[in-house]
């Protein structure tokens, strides 16, 4: 990894000045990237080598042409080969999903869910020169394997007492009906496939209220991929519109019909390659959080309870379950 005087010192060759010091704004502990503010300028991201295409999947997505997909600004980028490499970004206007959620009102929320649903179905239906067979990306595995282990999912969850009977009969029937891991694997390959984000969640999108709107701007492209369309919209339906319901979650007597959800799909079945409803992303949101929920709870962590409830109420808004009351149960 570069040494903060050789960032500096990079900062300078590209025509930019540092006037303070570097401040480390990183998310998460990675020993392979860190994020860097730097004061009236922007963030630097960096890249250790072995950080797999993270630094060619963003420079690639920002500097593409994508009509109507919001993106921070590349003021410049640099592969240092086993040194690493850097990005220098514009801020991303606004304020990142998770910080306006309690400021807006019903009206709103279902306008930033149709341009979250129209930005996504321009992206996936962009025809970016190069991206053909670009990085594979880890979701489609991920998605099968929850699809395969589903069974297995019920059963241990059942057996630990957090699945009534009806309930872990309904998920198994429900999940019946959709199609298995060869099928899938049949599908995506028959089906449109598109330039997806990879991950998109509520610290990856920013809001900004402007006099035409709201503007949603993406971030964070390092899983951008080429891939199944319909697996970018599982993360976005359960962490970006599942904030519309009580409670931070899903659960309202609309079901289905709720204007968000409705909102959401009819912009990107509009936009997007293909139309998508939630029949085609909700048994994928369904069985990942499940798994989340199965591994949590072995393994002791509260967090669990928040996941099955999750998995719960996608599963109800499939009708598969009936839901469950205020107080959790069954």
């Amino acid at each position: 990894m570069l040494r903060d005087f050789e960032i500096r010192r990079w900062i300078d060759k590209e025509g930019f000045a540092v006037d303070g010091r570097l401040e480390d704004v990183s998310v998460n502990d990675l020993p392979d990237r860190r994020v860097w503010f730097v004061p009236e300028l922007g963030f630097i991201k960096q890249f250790a080598a072995d950080a797999g295409n993270r630094y060619a999947r963003e420079v690639f997505t920002l500097s593409s042409d994508i009509p109507g997909l919001a993106r921070p600004k590349l003021l410049a980028s640099e592969d240092f080969g086993k040194r690493g490499s850097l990005l220098l970004l514009e801020p991303a206007p606004g304020r990142i999903l998770d910080q306006v959620y309690l400021d807006l009102t019903a009206i709103e929320y279902e306008e930033l869910a149709k341009i979250l649903g129209r930005s996504l179905g321009l992206l996936h239906s962009s025809d970016l020169p190069g991206r053909s067979g670009a990085w594979d990306s880890p979701l489609p595995q991920a998605r099968l394997d929850d699809r395969l282990n589903f069974d297995v999912f019920v059963g241990d969850l059942s057996s630990a007492g957090k699945l009534s009977a009806e309930e872990a009969d309904g998920l198994k029937l429900g999940m019946a009906t959709f199609p298995g891991p060869a099928e899938l694997k049949d599908r995506w390959e028959e089906s449109n496939e598109g330039w997806i984000h990879g991950d998109v969640h509520n610290e990856n999108v920013f809001y900004e209220k402007t006099d035409s709107g709201p503007l949603l701007t993406f971030i964070d492209f390092e899983e951008a991929s080429v891939a199944p369309v319909e697996l970018d919209l599982v993360h976005p339906f359960l962490n970006i519109l599942g904030e519309a319901f009580p409670g931070r979650e899903f659960g309202d007597e609309r079901g289905p019909d709720h204007p968000i959800l409705q909102a959401f799909f009819s912009s990107y079945s509009a936009s997007g390659p293909k139309p998508l409803g939630l029949v085609d992303v909700g048994p994928y949101a369904v069985a990942w959080y499940l798994g989340i929920a199965r591994d949590a709870n072995a393994a002791g962590i509260p967090v669990s309870e928040f996941y099955l409830r999750t998995a719960l109420a996608v599963a109800s808004l499939l009708r598969w379950v009936p839901p469950r009351n205020e107080n959790g149960a069954p």
